[in-house]
């Protein structure tokens, strides 16, 4: 499929193929699911090939490379937040979630580990030199300033498709002053109540030819008050609930992975926090009915920030209930 065009139908078999040894693993659940994800956009997608008469776009079909990348006008970006992860099948690597200022959009910049790492579970053995790594390649900006900074890209390149950032040599980065997350210029960044709950979980739902979003469903999320965390060990799901305005309260429930052993210990010492965070930069999802938020980085009362599969957050903050 590859060599025929059909990136997308090729992207589906890989993450099919990845995912069938988890079926057997600890995070069977999990894995079935996305393995039905990625069955069926490999079936619409072959449906779709046979079936096609010219009325749909051949990108509804074929899909772009990931290495599509087109050079884009000048563009000013705000970091919301950075990420460890490892995907079905080991590959794993650090991304940098930028917000388009004046736009709907979130960018990502990834950088991958090079093949498997000796231990992908112990994420920081690792993580750390990637969030060190350059952004952009002569610019000295890395990808923990990405996450964090404001910045003008000029020359900047991107796959339009995914939503993903390059990091082209021919990009020039000029460095502007930081937005605070309130800013009033990352209002549509933010998810504090249910209007902009509807609005942003439109663009969550399955898609069943496998377009991918055009952003990355990454937003601010204000917190006002964050009940101790319950992590229950017969289900292995972590719970939280935040409130984020005035009668607005966010329950969500993550599953735990051993890869995610770092941020589940950061989420319970910032529940039990004398003060809670004043943002938390999250990642939607929408599990059946319900709207699942991940979160990815903190930002702390005293300004500084904490990426949460990163860093350890200080067991000082936590309070003795």
């Amino acid at each position: 499929p590859r060599d025929a065009g059909l990136g997308r139908l090729a992207r589906a078999l890989d993450r099919l193929a990845a995912l069938l040894p988890a079926l057997e693993g600890p995070d069977a659940g999990a894995a079935e699911a996305d393995a039905l994800r990625a069955l069926a956009v490999t079936r619409n997608l072959g449906r779709a090939l046979r079936a096609n008469t010219g009325a749909l776009p051949l990108e509804d079909i074929a899909g772009a490379s990931q290495r599509a990348y087109v050079e884009v006008p000048p563009i000013e970006v705000q970091g919301l937040g950075l990420e460890a992860w490892v995907a079905a099948g080991g590959v794993s690597g650090v991304t940098a979630y930028v917000a388009v200022l004046g736009e709907d959009r979130v960018l990502a910049r990834t950088l991958l580990t090079k093949g498997k790492p000796a231990q992908p579970a112990d994420l920081r053995t690792w993580a750390e030199g990637l969030a060190a790594g350059p952004a952009f390649a002569q610019s000295g900006i890395t990808m923990r300033d990405l996450a964090r900074g404001r910045f003008a890209l000029s020359g900047a390149r991107i796959a339009l498709s995914h939503g993903r950032l390059s990091g082209s040599r021919a990009t020039s980065v000029a460095l502007r002053p930081a937005l605070p997350p309130g800013d009033a210029r990352l209002a549509r960044h933010v998810l504090a109540g249910p209007k902009d709950a509807a609005r942003l979980a439109r663009g969550l739902d399955f898609d069943a030819l496998g377009r991918p979003p055009r952003s990355s469903p990454i937003v601010l999320l204000p917190v006002q008050r964050l009940s101790p965390s319950d992590f229950d060990h017969a289900t292995q799901e972590l719970s939280l609930r935040l409130r984020v305005s005035a009668g607005v309260e966010i329950r969500t429930s993550l599953s735990f992975r051993e890869e995610r052993a770092l941020l589940f210990d950061n989420l319970e010492v910032l529940s039990r926090a004398a003060r809670p965070p004043r943002f938390l930069c999250v990642r939607l999802a929408r599990e059946g009915g319900a709207l699942v938020i991940e979160p990815i980085s903190a930002m702390l009362a005293d300004g500084s920030t904490l990426d949460l599969t990163l860093d350890v957050v200080d067991p000082t903050l936590e309070v003795t209930l």
